[in-house]
Order: C-alpha cells, then sequence, then structure tokens
C-alpha cells in the first residue's frame, strides 16, 4: 500500500492512513469548513467517518478515498472544442 506523507500544517505528519483525524484537521484536509463537514454528515454523506462516542474522527486513508471519487473527468466535446482564431 502506497503511504504518502501530509503534514496540516500543525507540526506533525501522519503517513498511515489508519491515523485518526479530528474534525478540524479533516476540514482542514478537504479544504472546506467544519460546517460543511458537520452538515454532510447530518445529511449522511461522504466522507466516511468514526462516530467514538461522543467524539467524531476520520481516517486518513478514507479521506484519501473520499477526494479521489471526487475527481471528475472532464468530457472533451468535438463540436465546441475547436480553437478560436
Amino acid at each position: 500500500m502506497e503511504s504518502k506523507i501530509f503534514n496540516l500544517n500543525k507540526g506533525f505528519r501522519m503517513t498511515n492512513d489508519f491515523d485518526l483525524l479530528t474534525e478540524r484537521e479533516a476540514a482542514d484536509l478537504l479544504r472546506m469548513s467544519q460546517k460543511t463537514l458537520q452538515r454532510r454528515r447530518f445529511d449522511r454523506k461522504p466522507p466516511t467517518y468514526l462516530c467514538l462516542n461522543p467524539t467524531i474522527r476520520s481516517r486518513l486513508g478514507d479521506l484519501k478515498a473520499y477526494l479521489e471519487n471526487s475527481i471528475v473527468e472532464p468530457q472533451h466535446n468535438q463540436e465546441t472544442s475547436h480553437v478560436h482564431e
């Protein structure tokens, strides 16, 4: 399993997909607000999380998978993909 080092500018490094992140760290990594992450959880939308009553944690690997699954590949439409001169 490939492991990359994620540094959340907090002075620590995470290299293991099973490392647990706080809600704030997960939001920072995903570049979204904590409120947005909370709302997605309330709406039962990804990313996956762990509920360790009363604490919420996210596994680094789950967040990486969420980002990978969010990639949108653009479709090139031949009718509109011409160069303007």
